[in-house]
């Protein structure tokens, strides 16, 4: 077997938890999924335990290196930020549930070994959200008077609920139009005044991987 059989593996696995939910697939529905044998699974992963933990490292470093690109590739961070809500809308365009929601809906089934993987997944982000808004309040691009402590677990339940609330009602407007009445709240009206000018506030392209957006 080689790495890229791993590869392959990890990938359907995440498809799978995001489309199917993680208890509702077995090793044979990866295998057939993937086109590969189910000893070749059980050749990487002797568990569907292992796999998850090997699943959750995976897209926890998928996620460190998205986040740094999105830092790289945007000056302000407004841009950062709304990069980020972007992923969330890839997700949803691609058929795909947020990963650490999917797994966090079925919390009381999963073994408790992959509970602190949730965990942290989620402080990444919080944190990763709560530097980038210290950062607006700086670089001006956000209303001084904001609370990075306090809108970051707001963002981030906002990206992720509205994001399956849109599922559930198969409605792209309706996360759309919750992402811009977080944003209406954090960003400074001369930056709501420049995008609503430049008539460009209803999509647009993101770079990095979108399959690791939570």
């Amino acid at each position: 077997m080689t790495r890229d059989t791993r590869a392959i593996i990890l990938q359907t696995a995440d498809c799978l938890v995001r489309t199917r939910g993680y208890s509702a697939f077995s090793f044979a529905d990866l295998a057939e999924s993937a086109g590969i044998a189910k000893a070749s699974v059980h050749h990487h992963f002797p568990s569907k335990e292992a796999l998850a933990l090997a699943l959750m490292d995976d897209f926890m470093e998928r996620l460190r290196k998205m986040l740094l690109h999105i830092d790289r590739q945007h000056a302000t961070a407004s841009g950062r930020l709304r990069a980020c809500g972007d992923v969330f809308m890839q997700n949803f365009e691609s058929g795909m549930l947020p990963f650490c929601a999917a797994m966090s809906a079925e919390r009381s089934a999963l073994p408790r070994s992959l509970h602190p993987g949730i965990h942290d997944v989620y402080q990444l982000e919080l944190d990763w959200i709560r530097g980038v808004l210290e950062d607006g309040r700086k670089d001006g691009s956000f209303a001084p008077q904001i609370s990075p402590e306090v809108m970051a677990p707001l963002v981030i339940s906002v990206f992720g609920g509205a994001t399956l609330t849109g599922w559930g009602l198969q409605r792209r407007e309706l996360i759309h139009t919750a992402f811009e009445a977080v944003f209406a709240v954090i960003e400074r009206p001369r930056e709501q005044t420049r995008r609503r000018a430049s008539g460009k506030p209803a999509k647009r392209k993101t770079p990095g991987n979108t399959e690791a957006g939570e």
